[in-house]
């Protein structure tokens, strides 16, 4: 497969190949970033897998800074970050990393089934914000709060996304449910950052969504509490 067609699938494969040289404990290190391993809670900072590792957060960092080393060298990886970057500005920016992964998947594919199929984009999305994040001018940036992960082009419109599912979270409480015209006036209130285009009501309401911790969106276009029926 050419480099810039390889599938989500093709991509994990070469991404959770460790080096030889750093052997088991390179390849546990990998996967407990990577979100591929059972200890491996969602997005684990470098300071997670330390504490789950049992290794030093100095280990830690050499491992991941020489994963980041070899990869930044694989064109497949390159253009995995191009793809990225491409998807984020479709998206307006800014997504969630779950609303990314999802995206990742329908541009680039996989055979696999739910949920390994979701597991495997997330850590595929992983590496290529690990090498980005390194690069001298990084075309995209990652934001991690306690409950969520954002991806943006600019940490400014991280920032307006974390803002905006706080506001969707506290529609969602609301009872009854907000109607979606005043959903949308009360997010549209959210002061929009300098160069981010003007999001459509619907992506307004998916990334503020995306980026709350407890709110969804109805396909009536409302903002409700996740596991609870949107009809209240």
């Amino acid at each position: 497969e050419h480099p810039g067609t390889l599938s989500v699938d093709a991509l994990a494969r070469q991404i959770l190949k460790p080096s030889t040289r750093d052997g088991i404990e390179g390849q546990r290190v990998l996967n407990l970033l990577l979100g591929m391993s059972e200890d491996s809670g969602f997005w684990p900072s470098q300071v997670d897998v330390a504490e789950v590792s049992g290794l030093s957060r100095e280990r830690i960092a050499e491992l991941v800074t020489k994963t980041q080393n070899r990869w930044k060298k694989d064109s497949a990886i390159t253009r995995l970050r191009t793809t990225i970057e491409e998807l984020l500005q479709s998206a307006g920016g800014v997504a969630s990393i779950r609303e990314l992964s999802a995206l990742l998947l329908v541009a680039r594919g996989s055979v696999r089934e739910e949920p390994m199929r979701s597991q495997v984009a997330l850590a595929v999305c992983r590496a290529a914000v690990e090498v980005e994040r390194c690069m001298a001018e990084p075309r995209f940036h990652v934001r991690r709060d306690t409950h969520r992960v954002l991806i943006a082009q600019q940490h400014r419109f991280a920032s307006y996304a974390s803002r905006l599912g706080d506001v969707a979270d506290e529609i969602a409480a609301e009872d009854p449910l907000v109607t979606p015209a005043r959903a949308i006036e009360t997010l549209r209130d959210v002061p929009l950052p300098e160069e981010l285009p003007v999001l459509t009501e619907s992506r307004l309401l998916r990334l503020a969504a995306a980026s709350s911790t407890k709110a969804a969106v109805s396909s009536r276009q409302e903002l409700y509490l996740r596991g609870l029926n949107a009809v209240r």
